[in-house]
């Protein structure tokens, strides 16, 4: 790992983000696009699409296509690090942009059912295996429960094609009695909008947190997303207490987790060549909260 810090509290004012927002913008809008080039894209651009657990803290990782046993595999799963109860895990299946959720009469569409069924059979699986989720997905609350901290979104169509009452209350309903989150790939443009990178992040951690370049390092939004075979290396280092788990592993997240290095290399010619490489006193406040 490089010990030179760099300044990403400029990426949103940068080129480079304009162009990522912009390439974005005509994916979702050509209908010739696949699944699986949205699937591409948000991958290559993980650190920018996928939430963290509050604005305090930037402690997540995002893991792609995730085998749960042999029949099974997620298109994304955000790992949010809840402090001292460990990571919380989404499972995230993708449908197209394009698809609608209900016909003219109401009835869901062929697309929106199966994705649903498919998150539907992730779930039954996890019940018939939790001591194989275990080691996939662990966390401190799953030790001490027995029950594995996750969750489960279904992102399908866009916002103009679903937002009215009748549409809001069925997704409702299906959070409520399945607790299946149903959300639009606007929801991912919303984050990528507010997204807002910095020199630092707040890192949980108990007595020793990660060190000044560590936890820049580990800032960069320019990282892709982890894959299962290297996301199981990498649990395969981790340490046992699975507590405030980005800090005590940092390491092996840093030695594992691949960038998105000509995007990222672009980012720092450009702030170079502007003089806005310098990070400021301001930007280290976070080191500073405990």
């Amino acid at each position: 790992m490089s010990k030179s810090m760099q300044s990403w509290s400029h990426v949103n004012e940068s080129p480079i983000f304009q162009n990522i927002k912009s390439k974005w913008q005509c994916l979702l809008n050509n209908r010739d696009m696949k699944e699986e080039d949205y699937q591409r894209f948000l991958s290559d651009h993980a650190g920018f699409f996928f939430p963290k657990k509050s604005h305090i803290s930037g402690d997540h990782l995002v893991l792609e296509k995730i085998q749960l046993g042999t029949q099974y595999k997620t298109d994304f799963v955000n790992a949010e690090c809840n402090r001292s109860y460990g990571f919380e895990y989404t499972l995230i299946e993708l449908e197209s942009p394009h698809d609608t959720l209900y016909t003219k009469n109401g009835r869901p569409t062929k697309k929106f059912a199966q994705g649903l069924e498919q998150i539907r059979d992730w779930k039954h699986w996890v019940q018939k295996n939790n001591s194989i989720i275990e080691g996939i997905f662990p966390s401190k609350s799953f030790s001490l429960t027995g029950k594995p901290s996750l969750k489960y979104m279904l992102i399908i169509g866009r916002r103009e094609t679903r937002e009215n009452n009748f549409d809001t209350r069925k997704r409702l309903e299906i959070f409520n009695n399945e607790c299946i989150e149903v959300r639009t790939y606007d929801y991912l443009t919303d984050i990528l909008e507010a997204s807002s990178p910095k020199a630092h992040l707040w890192l949980s951690h108990d007595l020793i947190g990660p060190s000044e370049e560590e936890n820049n390092a580990f800032s960069n939004p320019f990282f892709k997303a982890i894959p299962d075979a290297k996301w199981r290396k990498m649990l395969s280092e981790f340490k046992i207490n699975y507590s405030h788990m980005i800090s005590q592993n940092i390491e092996t997240i840093l030695e594992h987790r691949t960038l998105n290095e000509p995007l990222m290399n672009e980012y720092i010619s450009w702030i170079n060549e502007n003089g806005l490489n310098l990070i400021t006193e301001h930007e280290k406040k976070p080191l500073q909260q405990s």
